[in-house]
């Protein structure tokens, strides 16, 4: 045992000895042009299967130059020393080296880098414009690249890097190219890119609604329409140009009709529907401060379950507070509204008072209502209070003879005046009602400040327009909703109701009949605006075009609320998705965020639509299974009440509203 352990000793010895010789690899790297490269790497490696083998990566110092240093046996060894170039390509050197020698070796290399660089772009109807015609560029590019070039093909360029370009209908060539004169680079993309006429590409539908069965109606702007396809806003869908759907529950719903023409060109119109009964009401209740009569105390008193308040107060400035409390900065009558909001059921409900503060000092007001400049008869003169914006009935006056009225005690504010013939007089089916400043809309009157007697606030009526001999017609219905009565829809009569040109010309006026239709004939071809008119109620109204193909617009129906006048959403949570947070900040300023929990993966559609079901914001997002964040920029959106509607990849939406300020 002892012999044995003494042999291995003794060979352990021999071959420490033996390792103990070296050899020594110096050298450089440099370029064609003897320029020597830093931190370079170099590889040394002997042959495969030798022992022991030898691998070594060494760097290069300031000036190219390195050192290698190792134990060998006493065998002869193969050596290859080697480094990359600049192209990726491999330089080497192979020799054969004996223990205790040295070697020195000397690597070329290239002294240039290829760089490359890849054009691509992406591009899609721009989302700051609602024409078919403008169209966003995102600029996809990779690589390094110093200069870029949009040319449209329609003779015109840009060298910004995302640009948005109007085109005139037909066929273009785009193309991005990049470059970099320094490295050499150089790449182009070109895409063909079809821009249809604007104008064939419209439609837009009404739709009647019994209890929770609605019927459809669509129209689309020009002949040749292949498709009309609907989505009734709670996952069902149908096809032709009149559908009709049972909605399973009450609510509102974003319902959305999109037409295909025989050239492809696709439009789509979306508006809210709401169907059933609301189970909230706005209420509030509101007290001077004893100690200051320009701060007042609100209370919400809504009836119901919310979790959103927005109040305005009528000077401007608003609030999401529950109970408010707002100082007003001078003396007035103000319209104050306060809008409440269920997320759970997105029931919403809107009240409006009019409140008073400070101390107040009385004026006389006094004017004459003149037709074709001579004094008309048998007029309701109103006088509007509008300091907040918002006009506040504050007294009416009947006038049965040469037109004159005056209205006495009139409290320093802003105000308006609107004058109307009453059935009785010899011209009511001559003139319209007319405010202040000579308009039949309540928005663009004249308003006038009270801090002294005002004389010659006179109103100048406006005459019905002539009628016109064109084939088409316009029919429809303003009907009041149950916000102002018990319950239901109550049809309204004598409402006027305005026809106007896209370039708002008053071409026809009519008033409502008992029933509350009203039917618009001998429209001449062209685009149109139809809008009722009530003093203070914002209005939602209906566009169309009458044409050749088109000549009739049935069943236009107006529906009137506290809010505002408009023309015509929570459901069960999609296959997929566990959990949809309210959105916060509710109300929003510069974003919105909302969170959202799934149990897979999914591409998810966000969109933000207006009151008027109009897509004002639309991004597509992949969701990892689990709780995503995410959120859209509402900074350039103007303030007001928008719903979310989120649509997974089985197309069922999921809608919340939100708040804008």
């Amino acid at each position: 045992m002892k012999n044995r352990l003494f042999s291995i000793l003794v060979f352990l010895f021999s071959a420490f000895v033996s390792l103990g010789q070296s050899i020594t690899i110096t050298g450089s790297v440099h370029t064609l042009g003897m320029n020597g490269v830093e931190a370079w790497p170099v590889t040394i490696a002997s042959q495969d299967g030798v022992w022991p083998y030898v691998h070594e990566l060494v760097y290069t110092d300031t000036a190219g130059h390195f050192i290698f240093t190792g134990q060998v046996s006493d065998s002869i060894l193969l050596l290859t020393v080697s480094t990359p170039d600049c192209n990726q390509q491999t330089v080497d050197t192979t020799f054969v080296i004996s223990p205790g020698e040295s070697a020195h070796v000397s690597l070329v290399i290239c002294d240039s880098f290829p760089v490359s660089c890849d054009a691509s772009y992406v591009y899609s109807q721009s989302p700051d414009s609602t024409s078919t015609d403008t169209f966003l560029f995102i600029n996809t590019s990779t690589g390094s690249y110093s200069l870029l070039l949009w040319d449209f093909g329609d003779g015109t360029t840009s060298s910004e890097l995302s640009p948005i370009h109007t085109f005139s209908p037909g066929e273009w060539n785009v193309c991005l190219v990049i470059s970099d004169p320094i490295n050499g680079c150089s790449d182009a993309e070109c895409k063909s890119l079809v821009v249809h006429s604007a104008e064939p590409c419209t439609n837009d539908f009404t739709a009647q609604a019994v209890d929770l069965g609605v019927t459809f109606t669509g129209w689309a702007s020009s002949a040749g329409y292949t498709s009309f396809s609907w989505d009734f806003g709670d996952g069902a869908s149908g096809t032709g140009a009149s559908a009709s759907h049972l909605y399973v529950a009450g609510g509102a719903y974003l319902v959305s009709l999109t037409t295909i023409n025989e050239d492809t060109c696709t439009a789509v119109s979306s508006h809210w529907l709401t169907v059933g009964q609301q189970s909230c009401e706005a209420r509030y209740q509101w007290e001077i401060d004893p100690s200051d009569q320009l701060t007042v105390h609100f209370s919400d008193a809504s009836v119901g379950s919310f979790d959103l308040w927005n109040w305005k107060f009528g000077d401007g400035q608003t609030s999401s507070m529950q109970h408010p409390e707002h100082i007003y900065t001078q003396a007035g009558t103000y319209q104050v509204c306060l809008t409440v909001i269920s997320s759970d059921s997105l029931c919403l409900s809107t009240v409006c008072q009019s409140v008073t503060v400070g101390d107040l000092v009385y004026f006389t007001v006094f004017g004459q209502v003149l037709a074709n400049l001579f004094p008309a008869d048998e007029i309701d003169v109103r006088l509007f209070e509008s300091t907040g914006g918002v006009p506040v009935l504050a007294d009416s006056a009947y006038v049965t003879t040469q037109g004159a009225f005056a209205f006495y005690a009139v409290p320093t504010g802003n105000y308006l005046l609107k004058g109307s013939l009453m059935p009785g007089s010899a011209l009511y089916d001559q003139f319209l009602p007319t405010y202040s400043g000579n308009t039949v809309l309540w928005e663009e009157a004249a308003t006038f400040g009270v801090n002294q007697p005002i004389g010659g606030a006179d109103i100048n009526l406006v005459p019905i327009p002539e009628a016109t001999s064109g084939n088409g017609s316009i029919n429809g219905l303003v009907q009041q909703e149950g916000g102002l009565k018990e319950s239901g829809t109550t049809a309204m009569s004598g409402i006027p109701v305005y026809l106007f040109t896209m370039q708002h010309q008053l071409v026809q006026a009519v008033y409502t009949s008992s029933d509350g239709s009203f039917s618009f004939q001998g429209v001449l071809n062209g685009s149109y605006v139809v809008r009722p008119e009530i003093t203070g109620l914002p209005v939602t109204p209906f566009l169309l075009t009458i044409g050749n193909n088109t000549t009739t617009a049935q069943y236009v129906v107006f529906t009137v609320s506290v809010s505002g006048i408009h023309y015509g959403i929570d459901n069960e949570l999609p296959s997929g998705i566990s959990g949809v947070s309210v959105p916060y900040p509710n109300p929003a300023t510069d974003k919105v965020f909302f969170d959202i929990v799934t149990t897979t993966n999914m591409t998810l559609t966000i969109s933000l639509a207006d009151q008027s079901g109009r897509i004002v914001c639309q991004h597509v997002a992949q969701l990892q299974s689990g709780s995503n964040n995410l959120w859209l920029n509402t900074a350039n959106l103007p303030a007001g009440l928008y719903g979310l509607v989120l649509r997974s990849d089985d197309n069922v939406p999921i809608v919340r509203k939100v708040m804008i300020m």
